[in-house]
């Protein structure tokens, strides 16, 4: 990573990912991220088949590669029918209460989410907010359109730099999902985060409000048992001289 001074002589510019961009999109995912994307995906991201996404090039090089990408984010808008219908569940009940809907039931509605789908940077252009402007352009262009309720995405809980950008750029960590990743054999955890956007508010889920009682109630329970366990075993010591059965002392 070049020091500030060194590295604010570059002038870094982003642009819309173009079909020209392909195969070097792929050569960086392959470098940057331990899933194989098939190539469609790539075929679908340089051509915007489907897809909106944004790359980074530094346009002060002398190589002659002063419009190869050395970063970029792509994304994919998601109706909100599609999310409840054809999606994970989890993310279903999320989106449910974190996007407004206005009175509407959530399949009926024609709202939208933007799905991040990918983000990176190549190794050397690290640290100097590359990856945080490419996220404000995700959002700003999100924030236009009118139908859009949140930006979301999924990060690996051990890629503790991604998380913190998340964090620091004010997405919200949501849920922390088990055994979401599988690299080489070996399961990792991921967070959800969430931008909300154009009236999209974030709502503690109820089920979760269900398990913080739940969970008052069993420490409640477990309290009760353990006053239970040393009444009955008082009551045990006594009932030789009180002649009293177990529940005789309540």
């Amino acid at each position: 990573m070049e020091n500030k001074e060194v590295f604010s002589k570059r002038e870094i510019k982003y642009r819309s990912i173009q079909p020209s961009d392909e195969h070097t999109l792929q050569r960086i995912h392959d470098q940057l991220f331990p899933i194989r994307y098939e190539s469609k995906f790539y075929q679908d991201v340089a051509n915007g088949r489907g897809t909106e996404s944004w790359g980074a090039v530094d346009v002060s090089r002398s190589d002659g590669q002063s419009d190869e990408l050395i970063g970029f984010v792509t994304t994919r808008i998601v109706p909100a029918a599609e999310v409840e219908v054809n999606y994970v569940n989890y993310l279903k009940h999320v989106m449910k209460k974190i996007v407004s809907i206005h009175g509407n039931d959530l399949a009926k509605s024609d709202e939208t989410l933007v799905h991040v789908l990918t983000l990176g940077v190549v190794k050397e252009y690290r640290h100097h907010g590359i990856a945080s402007d490419l996220l404000k352009k995700v959002i700003e262009n999100a924030s236009m359109i009118q139908s859009c309720r949140a930006v979301y995405l999924h990060s690996s809980s051990e890629n503790e730099a991604a998380v913190n950008l998340y964090k620091k750029m004010s997405f919200k960590l949501v849920r922390k999902l088990s055994k979401y990743y599988s690299f080489d054999g070996r399961h990792s955890d991921a967070y959800l985060f969430v931008y909300p956007l154009n009236g999209g508010r974030f709502h503690r889920w109820p089920f979760e409000v269900l398990i913080s009682m739940l969970s008052c109630v069993r420490s409640g329970l477990e309290s009760w048992g353990t006053k239970m366990k040393t009444d009955t075993s008082q009551s045990k010591k006594s009932g030789t001289q009180q002649n009293r059965g177990k529940l005789a002392c309540h």
